[in-house]
């Protein structure tokens, strides 16, 4: 095999034979047998290390299979904890946020019922409505009960109470005023009329911003006549409430009492405009415009009337007035006043009634009185027929200026007409005390009833009031304290 193999081949050095060397068979086996006891058998030592190695090993592993479940136990544990504890801070705090929307909600109730208290408490100081008390009450109570839960803090309280501090003491008065009032509602029958005006002019101590009240006395005032007075009141009434229809309704009907046609007129029509198919009120706004001598609107006003009412009584009346008075009665007027028509003493007096009831014009209706007494002094001096204490009447209100005069007067007319009013009046005193002394020591029950009443009439005022007599001169003052201290006399010697 040697010799056919290739030179250019290049010997294997795994081969023996390729470098010349042959071993024998047992001396390659021996040699075999030690290299292969060497290689694989390894020694006691060497296999102690070994197992000292792998008992280390699983020591370690064991140890850190420990350290890991230990691990696992600790963040166990740790979960636990803090899940505990979170817990806790849940539970707390969600108790912490039902406590503070109960308490919040128990503020809201408390602070709105408390507000709601007040606004109605200014309002119904404010305004006339008396349901606005009964409903600040009603509210007050309410924010007591919000303020009475556990879940309010004492400060509430503590507001709640200053609130009732300021509100019951006026509601407590308001409800005396109020009762006050209902008082004067009950006593109705003239006999009582003082007592009534009393026990309203207590309510309006109590309340003066109270428009009701004011329009109560203007209403007994009405009832008694003392038109002056009632006007007054009404006006107040008004002033207080321009939206009170029956304040406005009270003033027209007073004015016109009081032959104050402008105001009647203007009142009337505050009352139309606030109670549109209320035709009593075009009724006295027909009345108002006639007293002005304003047919057109008198017949208008009187027509609006019976178109809300067919067959009103007062209004069928009113248009039969009107045609008469413009027709018959203010041509006899002119026609005298401007001396165009020779007058009796008949055609006087009546010219004098015509202007005192129907026109207002009391300057002029004391002159057509005057003519008329001049023209029938017997006639004057019947004091049961009460011709001459009616001209003192309006001499009087003329000389204060009042009612419908053209030109106005100056001081030294309306002086004049003072005089003429209290000699007027001081006649009639005079033939009093004459019959009462033909009569003996019993007065004449006529005597009483008009003198009694000339100490409360309103037309009679401005002659006996210190109202207006205190801007008098002197000597007129004395004249007429006099004139009244005459009255008492006379009317001590009535019987009680």
């Amino acid at each position: 095999m040697t010799e056919s193999r290739r030179e250019e081949d290049p010997p294997d050095a795994s081969d023996p034979e390729a470098f010349g060397e042959r071993p024998t068979v047992a001396g390659d086996m021996v040699a075999r047998g030690s290299k292969v006891s060497l290689r694989e058998a390894p020694s006691d030592a060497k296999r102690g290390r070994a197992e000292e190695a792998a008992a280390r090993a699983d020591a370690e592993r064991e140890m850190l299979a420990r350290k890991r479940r230990a691990r696992r136990m600790t963040l166990a544990l740790a979960v636990v904890v803090l899940g505990a504890v979170v817990g806790v801070g849940l539970v707390r705090q969600s108790s912490e946020i039902a406590r503070g929307e109960r308490e919040h909600d128990a503020m809201r109730a408390f602070d709105a019922a408390l507000d709601e208290a007040a606004l109605l408490h200014r309002r119904a100081a404010a305004g006339q409505d008396v349901r606005l008390w009964d409903d600040a009450e009603a509210a007050a109570k309410r924010a007591d009960a919000a303020a009475a839960s556990a879940d309010v803090p004492p400060q509430a309280r503590e507001r709640a109470a200053a609130f009732h501090g300021a509100f019951a003491p006026e509601l407590s008065n308001v409800r005396a005023a109020f009762a006050a009032d209902r008082t004067a509602y009950g006593l109705s029958a003239p006999g009582d009329e003082d007592a009534a005006i009393r026990a309203v002019g207590e309510a309006i101590a109590r309340l003066p911003r109270q428009a009701s009240f004011r329009s109560h006395l203007a209403s007994i005032h009405i009832r008694r006549g003392n038109w002056r007075a009632a006007q007054s009141e009404a006006r107040k009434a008004v002033e207080l409430d321009p939206e009170d229809a029956l304040g406005w309704e009270r003033l027209a009907v007073a004015a016109l009492g009081n032959f104050d046609f402008v105001v009647a007129r203007d009142a009337a029509q505050r009352q139309v405009h606030l109670q549109p198919q209320n035709a009593r009120a075009c009724v006295t706004l027909g009345s108002a415009c006639a007293g002005l001598e304003d047919w057109d609107g008198a017949r208008r006003a009187n027509a609006d009337a019976l178109l809300r009412s067919p067959g009103l009584d007062s209004a069928t009346t009113n248009a039969r007035d009107f045609e008469e008075r413009e027709k018959k009665l203010m041509p006899l007027v002119k026609d005298v006043l401007s001396g165009r028509r020779t007058a009796s003493a008949a055609d006087w007096f009546a010219v004098g009634e015509i202007l005192r009831k129907d026109c207002g014009r009391f300057a002029d209706a004391a002159h057509a009185f005057d003519k008329w007494m001049q023209l029938d002094p017997a006639g004057a001096s019947d004091v049961t027929h009460g011709g001459r204490y009616n001209a003192a009447c309006f001499a009087s209100r003329a000389a204060a200026g009042e009612g419908r005069v053209f030109p106005p007067l100056d001081d030294a007319a309306k002086a004049e007409l003072r005089q003429k009013a209290r000699t007027w009046f001081a006649d009639d005193v005079a033939e009093w005390r004459r019959r009462c002394e033909a009569a003996g020591i019993v007065p004449p029950d006529e005597m009483v009833k008009t003198l009694a009443r000339s100490k409360e009439d309103g037309d009679l005022a401005p002659i006996r009031d210190e109202e207006f007599t205190s801007k008098w001169p002197e000597d007129e003052r004395k004249a007429c304290a006099a004139l009244w201290a005459e009255v008492d006399a006379l009317l001590v010697r009535a019987p009680k």
